[in-house]
């Protein structure tokens, strides 16, 4: 029965009347039982926030508050998302650059070492050219028949041999040292372009991520005035409950007070026992106040007692009359007392409260002058600095200083404004 007037209720979507029905059909017990049970409790859950929303839908189910803390989530989160990417593809970029690097050091070695060989080649060429030439004079010198210039010619041809194969080699290596130099010339080019690349990568990012810092402040200051918003709206309906339960209660009082005698009585008694009797002349002054109340209440008093005729037929003897007399009771001077202890008691957590949110202001004064002295310096740097991607940096961290700036100035006249209204209509009157 107790399912059956879930599914009746008008907050149970039509869908868990169909999947009841279907239920119903089922023939294994542990199936339909399991699905009993769940649709028990999401009708339970879905009874519960009806109620809630009912009871508390301003404060705690607001559409548009939930539908704005659900967009800033998503959009934090695909925040997160981009700097991880970005990351990664500057990690990838740095290890780039490295790799070049490391290949540019490797052809300087090699380079190096190819000039060491040619330098050492283009010696001993020169000396086998002077061995050579010297071998040849010898031989000249010594000749004194034909044996002799068949072995000075053989002495050059294979000299000449020597140097040739020298040669060559000195050839090829030149040929190795200009392609080392057109390798590395290309190298340093694809380096200059891979460093070229990265520095607009790094600027684009920088901008990227100043302006998702910047996003992310903004919905930041949008959450901060949702949340202070619904703060000072429940402050302002405790205090106005609170007001009126008083009031309810001061009027109730002071109904039965002026019209019933005997509560009257038993109020004093009990305020008697429980606090230490006041001076004479606070006594007095209190008791003048009551009479005057009791004065003031005596026409309503009236009216309730009186026929319409009598009160239309003004009486002869009523001027002859003299007032009655005002007589002093200690009972009802001891109940004004308290009343004032009361309001003395809300005036010092009043007065206490407004300390502290004086307190607060004066911090936020103090962080609008560091973010005036920031921006100050900021637009400083700015002014100073002629590079584009710099001052584009630089333009937008005064633009995050600017709105964290609006939002302390929201925050100081947020506060101004609560200090004045407690300051103000909340003043004591007895």
């Amino acid at each position: 029965m107790l399912l059956m007037w879930i599914l009746r209720r008008r907050t149970v979507p039509v869908m868990m009347q169909t999947t009841w029905m279907m239920m119903t059909t089922t023939t294994k017990k542990s199936t339909m039982m399991g699905h009993l049970m769940k649709i028990v409790k999401a009708c339970c859950h879905h009874i519960c926030r009806d109620a809630l929303y009912s009871l508390y839908g301003h404060l705690f189910f607001s559409t548009e508050s939930e539908t704005k803390i659900l967009e800033n989530l998503v959009l934090g989160a695909a925040l997160r998302d981009n700097l991880a990417d970005l990351q990664t593809e500057i990690n990838i970029k740095e290890r780039l650059i490295a790799e070049l690097e490391r290949s540019d050091r490797h052809l300087a070695e090699v380079r190096l070492s190819y000039e060491r060989k040619l330098t050492e080649l283009s010696a001993r060429i020169k000396r086998m050219e002077a061995e050579r030439d010297k071998v040849v004079m010898e031989a000249e010198s010594k000749r004194t028949g034909k044996a002799s210039e068949e072995q000075a010619k053989r002495i050059r041809e294979e000299y000449e041999r020597k140097l040739t194969e020298m040669r060559n080699e000195f050839r090829k290596l030149q040929m190795v040292e200009r392609e080392h130099k057109r390798m590395q010339v290309d190298l340093m080019k694809k380096i200059k372009e891979e460093m070229k690349k990265a520095q607009q990568q790094h600027n684009s990012n920088a901008k990227r991520l100043a302006a998702m810092d910047k996003e992310a402040r903004r919905r930041e200051n949008i959450i901060r005035k949702l949340e202070n918003k619904d703060r000072q709206r429940e402050q302002f309906m405790k205090r106005t409950n609170e007001e009126i339960n008083r009031l309810r209660s001061a009027q109730k009082d002071q109904f039965k007070l002026l019209f019933f005698p005997s509560y009257y009585n038993q109020v004093v008694a009990a305020n008697l026992r429980i606090t230490g009797a006041p001076s004479t002349a606070a006594l007095l002054w209190i008791s003048r106040l009551f009479i005057q109340s009791r004065r003031h209440a005596a026409p309503l008093k009236t009216s309730f007692h009186s026929t319409p005729s009598r009160l239309s037929r003004p009486s002869n003897n009523s001027r002859a009359q003299p007032p009655a007399e005002i007589v002093f009771s200690p009972r009802q001077a001891k109940m004004k007392w308290s009343f004032i202890e009361r309001k003395i008691n809300r005036l010092v957590t009043q007065k206490q409260t407004v300390l502290k949110m004086e307190e607060e202001l004066g911090r936020l004064l103090e962080e609008r002058i560091r973010l005036i002295d920031e921006i100050t310096s900021l637009e400083s740097r700015f002014m100073a600095t002629s590079e584009v991607n710099e001052r584009e940096v630089v333009a937008e961290q005064i633009d995050g200083c600017q709105q964290k700036l609006k939002y302390v100035q929201d925050q100081i006249t947020e506060t101004q404004t609560a200090i004045v209204d407690m300051d103000g209509p909340d003043k004591i009157f007895f």
